[in-house]
């Protein structure tokens, strides 16, 4: 989420990539409608270095009532449901389920 100063420094992964592949991840993160791709400091192992990271600015006040992640991974996520595995009545794309258009 794009809150300053709030959540926690995170365990992650720095790949080097170029424009075009830029270009696809924008794609893939939904940037700019969705996510905003922005360049933060990161240390990576004795410098730091300026990276692009996805945050999304747009998001429901009631995402910040959840636990704040410094690592993902799959113990963390055992109750989510895919998309394609949900009731149709209640399917929303992941984007209504976490975006405030109203922001």
């Amino acid at each position: 989420l794009g809150v300053k100063n709030v959540g926690n420094q995170i365990t992650g992964e720095v790949y080097d990539v170029t424009d075009s592949q830029m270009k696809v991840l924008d794609t893939l993160e939904g940037y700019p409608d969705h996510y905003n791709r922005i360049e933060l400091p990161v240390r990576v192992d004795f410098e730091v270095i300026g990276c692009h990271t996805y945050v999304l600015d747009r998001y429901k006040d009631s995402l910040l009532q959840l636990e704040m992640l410094k690592m993902y991974s799959e113990d963390k996520c055992w109750n989510y449901i895919r998309g394609c595995d949900r009731p149709a009545h209640t399917r929303l794309s992941f984007r209504e389920e976490v975006m405030d258009y109203s922001k």
